[in-house]
């Protein structure tokens, strides 16, 4: 965009007031000053500050063009429209589909408006400004949706892919993902991270009695009470037929008490089959010299709390057995 802007300074439809040419190279100076910026700058850990980054971007690409577009001629700016496009592409890819709409209410007002201008000063006749004015916004407004909605497409596949289709929640490929996330931010702000191993006691029993049909009930019903406990602090998943790991950060005490309230709060007597379970529990705590592993050591506290959850079936289940590292 800095670069075509660059170029209009010299076509014959460009800018030919002062003040038209002083504004362009202005917004070309602050172009060439985000790009810079997009390049060297580090991005953002925080999502509030990245999605304010965003945002800014976004309007900065709108306005700033929309103000550049306005001292061009009006095959300059009939033409120029099309760079609409740009922001339109970052839109879809970066920005929620709200953004991504009032992108191209804008930028088809803009060019609409342009449009009018045109026909009002009678640049061209009325048949070349519709065709050329379809032309534009299709280009700047056909290419965001058709990208938005394979986009939309593509990621609701991914995410089916990551989920167990019984349960809802993630499945062993998905939580893989999700536990570097959740490594990663726990490391940055030097939270204990607890990795949770929950597996239903006695569960074959439940199949042979109640059928599998029952049983399934009972994982969802697990898994729908697993979720209310570790709610957004988390990473819950199904890693076998009734088996489920989970994965929190935070204050070590804070973790003490959620694996405490694993153990009891998956037991209901009303039940059609109460069940309980077994867990086995790993916990990092935030000054442990294990953190220099680095995220490997999430395999190994899944093995620990994996042992651990055997250890507590062997004494009879209904238990939680826990490991500090």
């Amino acid at each position: 965009m800095a670069f075509i802007s660059l170029l209009m300074l010299f076509s014959s439809h460009g800018p030919t007031s002062a003040a038209g040419r002083t504004w362009i190279i202005v917004v070309l100076a602050l172009q060439v000053m985000v790009a810079i910026g997009w390049l060297v700058l580090p991005i953002p850990s925080r999502p509030r500050a990245l999605a304010s980054i965003f945002i800014g971007f976004a309007v900065f690409g709108d306005v700033g063009l929309t103000s550049v577009l306005w001292f061009y001629d009006d095959f300059g700016r009939l033409l120029g429209g099309i760079l609409f496009a740009v922001t339109g592409a970052f839109c879809t890819y970066f920005m929620s589909p709200r953004w991504l709409a009032a992108h191209l209410l804008w930028s088809s007002a803009v060019i609409c408006l342009i449009s009018f201008s045109a026909f009002h000063h009678r640049a061209e006749d009325a048949a070349t400004l519709i065709a050329v004015t379809s032309a534009v916004l299709i280009a700047t407004n056909g290419a965001p949706l058709f990208a938005h909605v394979a986009w939309t497409l593509i990621a609701r596949d991914a995410r089916s892919s990551a989920l167990d289709p019984l349960t809802g929640i993630l499945n062993r490929r998905g939580a893989d993902t999700a536990l570097l996330d959740l490594w990663s931010g726990a490391q940055q702000r030097g939270l204990a991270v607890a990795v949770l191993v929950v597996d239903i006691d006695k569960f074959k029993r439940v199949n042979d009695e109640h059928g599998h049909a029952r049983g399934d009930q009972v994982i969802v019903l697990t898994a729908h009470r697993l979720s209310e406990l570790i709610g957004d602090r988390g990473v819950l998943a199904r890693t076998g037929g009734e088996e489920f790991l989970a994965a929190c950060a935070g204050p070590r005490e804070t973790l003490h008490a959620l694996i405490k309230n694993v153990e009891i709060g998956l037991y209901e007597r009303s039940d059609p089959v109460p069940v309980t379970v077994s867990v086995g529990a790993a916990v990092l705590p935030p000054e442990s010299t294990l953190w220099s592993v680095g995220s490997s050591i999430l395999l190994r506290m899944s093995r620990i709390a994996d042992s651990q959850m055997y250890r507590a079936k062997e004494t009879g289940g209904n238990r939680v057995c826990l490991a500090l590292l």
